[in-house]
Parts: C-alpha cells; sequence; structure tokens
C-alpha cells in the first residue's frame, strides 16, 4: 500500500469514498460515513476497503463518533423491519 497524504484516505478502485479529504463539517463525516457503511455493508467491499476504513475512521476522532452512532441507529432500525407500514385507504 502506499504512502498516504495527511488527511487523504487511499481508497480502492471498488470503493464509493475515493480521493476524499478529512472533511470538516459534521454534514461531510455524516455522508462519508454513509458511503463507508453502505459499502461495508453491500457485500461488495474488499480487504482493502477495511483497511482503508480504518485510515478514515482514525483521521479524526468525529469519523470514528460519528459512525459509531449511524452502526447504533442502523442496529436499531433493522430491529424494525418485522414491521408493516399502514396503506393509505381511500
Amino acid at each position: 500500500m502506499s504512502a498516504v497524504a495527511p488527511g487523504m484516505a487511499v481508497q480502492s478502485a471498488s470503493s464509493p469514498v475515493r480521493n476524499m479529504r478529512a472533511a470538516d463539517s459534521d454534514a461531510d463525516i455524516i455522508a462519508c460515513a454513509a458511503e463507508w457503511h453502505a459499502h461495508l455493508h453491500s457485500g461488495e467491499a474488499v480487504n482493502e476497503d477495511y483497511t482503508n476504513f480504518e485510515c478514515w475512521r482514525t483521521q479524526d476522532i468525529r469519523h470514528a463518533e460519528i459512525y459509531a452512532r449511524m452502526e447504533k441507529l442502523w442496529a436499531r432500525s433493522v430491529s424494525y423491519t418485522h414491521l408493516t407500514l399502514p396503506t393509505n385507504r381511500e
């Protein structure tokens, strides 16, 4: 693996988060965390993606905190998959 410039995460060709600098705003971090979450849970991630994710996650404490909150939210939402939504009745 090549050296990583400060603030950069090297991404594999399959990763959805390519050439992304360390985000400054929480909104940017949330968007990046969502992309990582979707990719890592897609079944298409390769070992290099997990390594690159860890690089991104450890770049900034906010990355780790926001990703952890996203994982908790996802885990809670999965527990509601048995529920059905009401249908519109006219």
